[in-house]
C-alpha cells in the first residue's frame, strides 16, 4: 500500500501477526538483514513477548552505506534509479547470479517479479528513506543491555553485511552467542538450511533463563 514504511509499522505487523496466530508469550523471534534489525527493535521495546532472539546476516549494525542508498534517498532519482533496474538486463544478471550463488531458483524468481511492481518499488525506497541503517546500532544495544538470550549467525562470505561487522555487535550483544558458516553469503539460512536449522533448535533447546526486567 502507498504508506511510509518505517520500524513503528514493522513493529506493529509482528504484534497484529502474533496477536493473531494467538502465540503463547513469551515466543521465539527470528530475523533475517533488515528483519534481524526489526526483530532487535521488537525485543527491546516489548521485552515482555519475547523468549530470545536469532539475527540472522544483521543488518543496521552502525556501518556506512553505499553510495547507491544514498541516492535512493533522494525523491525522484531513487524512483527513477528503481523504475530503469527493474527494466535493466542488469537486474536478470543479478537475478540470475543470487540463484546460482543461493541455489534457490524460486525464491530469486519471486524477487525479480516482486522488483518489476510499482507497489513492491515504493515499499523498498520507503524502507530505505525511513529506516537508518547508520543508527541501527542503537536497537542492538539496548538489546544487549536488556540481557535477552540471543544468538547472530554470520555468513562468512556475505557482501551486504560484512562479517567484519560481527566484532560491532559483540560489543554491543557482548552476552549474544555467534556462529560463523564458511562458504555461505548473506542468506545462510536458505544456502545451509539444515546446518541453520540444526543450530537455532539447539540455541531453542538450551533453553537459557529470561532476564529478569
Amino acid at each position: 500500500p502507498e504508506i511510509d514504511y518505517h520500524l513503528p509499522l514493522f513493529i506493529f505487523q509482528i504484534l497484529e501477526i502474533t496477536e493473531s496466530l494467538e502465540l503463547q508469550k513469551p515466543f521465539h523471534l527470528v530475523g533475517l538483514s533488515m528483519g534481524a534489525l526489526v526483530s532487535a527493535a521488537f525485543a527491546s521495546e516489548l521485552r515482555e513477548f519475547v523468549k530470545d532472539v536469532v539475527l540472522i546476516s544483521p543488518a543496521g549494525v552502525g556501518v556506512g552505506v553505499s553510495r547507491l542508498m544514498e541516492l535512493a534517498k533522494i525523491k525522484g532519482i531513487g524512483e527513477m534509479a528503481v523504475k530503469t533496474l527493474s527494466a535493466s538486463p542488469m537486474l536478470e544478471n543479478a537475478i540470475k547470479k543470487l540463484a546460482a550463488e543461493t541455489g534457490q531458483d524460486e525464491i530469486a524468481g519471486m524477487l525479480e517479479n516482486n522488483l518489476k511492481d510499482p507497489a513492491y518499488q515504493h515499499a523498498i525506497l520507503s524502507t530505505i528513506r525511513n529506516i537508518d541503517l547508520e543508527n541501527g546500532h542503537e536497537h542492538y544495544s539496548v538489546l544487549g543491555l536488556s540481557r535477552r538470550p540471543a544468538m547472530v549467525l554470520w555468513g562468512e562470505k556475505d557482501k551486504l553485511v560484512p562479517i567484519e561487522n560481527k566484532e560491532r555487535l559483540v560489543e554491543l550483544m557482548p552476552a549474544s552467542k555467534h556462529k560463523v558458516y564458511a562458504g555461505s553469503g548473506h542468506m545462510p539460512n536458505t544456502e545451509m538450511p539444515e546446518a541453520v536449522l540444526g543450530d537455532i533448535l539447539a540455541f531453542w533447546q538450551a533453553g537459557e533463563p529470561n532476564p529478569a526486567d
